[in-house]
């Protein structure tokens, strides 16, 4: 990586540069960057700024001395901040030094902060999708680092634009995230949102918007609410008709032959294929779409004959190789199962409460072979590892603190960490007033949380390093 040098080009601090002879004991420059000893790190993402407050005594000007290429500096003597942003496009991970040189009286005090460029595709990282206020707002996406750095509306950091209208879901895909939005750059009222639409298509690890499609280019689609994107030719959106099929370089949309009535649920990505499930009165199907044909396969779940009848299907996800989780009802009873698509047999649990399905569909998430659900503020853990253990209480979110009122969009393990995250508000009035909690397992207690970061949640995503099937949790 090449350096600029910028000793040649001054950033003038109250506007005199000092020249001419000086006296011998004139006092020597001082300068300190505030809450910072020279050599220390700091991170930034992607088209973020760094605001460094810094003080000084008998300093005539300041000058950037090194600064890494395609980074940007500006030296504010109004307000004594040093401006650093860092690049979006060619941006590259590493860590940086950013050599600050303070001139006066002959003397020349320098002070190097070490810059570190963290991209958004750690797989010990954590994405919200925020819907946004639906008439007053757009769609935004936060991001929390491995080292519990918040940065609150990282996309609109990194393109200076804003996500769609009431962002619903996100999927990766090949270094790519695909977020949609269920109103794009237009309000059920009819008035006109400024953001960059319907669909957007970012890079996933600076989050640089490669690709967008206006709510006017995906006009056949009412109302979308989950997306499952297996490349760029095959970016599967469920939407009140149906799913569809968008090809996004010819920029076409097909119709799913068979589709009608799919579930307001996310969709599961395994083995190079799309699932969702279809249930009515005693009739339960997992849907099958494969990249060779825009149709749906059935695939008929056991309703009658197994521990727990079967009259409707509440949920499925990933549990393994060829194996679904399937929440379920039947007969008054409430059912957590794995199904087999080679045996087509299903193993299951009885859970005594009524599982509640989120706005996002998503009602469930898993660890392992340990299945967790909410049911009003509590959450319940059921595990697979002992077949004759039944379904424990784990956690009142209350409890968790006075804010944590009302869950908000489901919970989700993260798949490498283990650690359970949760989005609860203190009422829908007052959503702006929201946390994040981050549980350990192992103790079932809080072991950090984020204050008023989320716009009613859609949810919690992984990186593509994390979770290569599925993005969603």
């Amino acid at each position: 990586m090449k350096m600029k040098s910028w000793l040649g080009g001054l950033l003038l601090v109250g506007g005199l540069l000092f020249t001419g002879c000086q006296n011998e004991e004139a006092p020597a420059v001082k300068f300190a960057v505030n809450e910072l000893v020279s050599g220390d790190s700091l991170t930034v993402f992607p088209g973020q700024q760094l605001a460094l407050s810094y003080s000084a005594e008998n300093m005539t000007n300041l000058e950037v001395g090194t600064l890494p290429d395609n980074w940007k500096a500006e030296v504010d003597p109004q307000s004594s901040k040093i401006l650093i942003t860092a690049p979006v496009a060619e941006a590259r991970e590493g860590v940086y030094p950013v050599i600050l040189l303070a001139n006066g009286n002959g003397s020349v005090a320098s002070f190097t902060v070490m810059v570190e460029l963290e991209m958004y595709d750690r797989s010990k990282g954590v994405f919200v999708l925020n819907e946004g206020n639906m008439t007053t707002e757009n769609g935004s996406l936060s991001y929390i680092s491995p080292s519990g750095t918040v940065v609150a509306d990282a996309y609109k950091t990194s393109n200076g634009t804003e996500l769609g209208n009431v962002c619903q879901d996100m999927s990766a895909s090949g270094g790519l995230l695909y977020i949609i939005s269920q109103n794009g750059d237009l309000a059920p009222t009819g008035a006109q949102f400024n953001n960059d639409g319907m669909l957007v298509i970012a890079d996933a690890r600076t989050l640089q918007k490669k690709n967008a499609f206006s709510r006017a280019e995906l006009a056949q689609l009412e109302w979308p609410t989950h997306i499952a994107a297996l490349d760029k030719q095959h970016v599967y959106i469920r939407d009140k008709k149906g799913i569809w099929r968008l090809d996004t370089e010819s920029r076409q949309l097909t119709f799913v032959e068979g589709s009608e009535g799919a579930p307001q649920a996310p969709f599961v990505m395994m083995n190079g294929k799309v699932y969702t499930y279809y249930s009515s009165s005693y009739l339960g199907y997992i849907w099958e779409i494969s990249p060779d044909a825009d149709q749906i396969s059935k695939i008929r779940l056991p309703m009658y004959g197994t521990k727990y009848d079967i009259n409707s299907v509440l949920g499925i996800r990933a549990a393994g190789e060829n194996e679904f989780w399937v929440v379920a009802h039947g007969f008054g009873n409430y059912s957590v199962g794995k199904y087999n698509l080679e045996t087509k047999k299903i193993v299951q649990k009885r859970i005594e409460g009524a599982p509640d399905v989120a706005s996002s569909g998503a009602i469930f998430t898993t660890s392992g072979n340990q299945f967790y659900y909410a049911s009003g503020t509590t959450i319940f853990k059921v595990s697979f590892d002992d077949e004759a253990s039944g379904e424990e209480f784990f956690a009142d979110v209350n409890s968790f603190g006075n804010k944590a009122r009302m869950l908000y969009n489901g919970i989700a393990v993260h798949p490498v960490t283990g650690k359970l995250y949760v989005n609860t508000i203190k009422e829908y009035q007052t959503y702006t007033e929201n946390n994040i909690w981050v549980v350990d397992v192992a103790v079932q207690d809080t072991v950090a949380h984020y204050d008023n970061v989320t716009r009613f949640p859609a949810g919690f995503y992984f990186s593509e390093s994390a979770n290569i099937n599925n993005i969603r949790h």
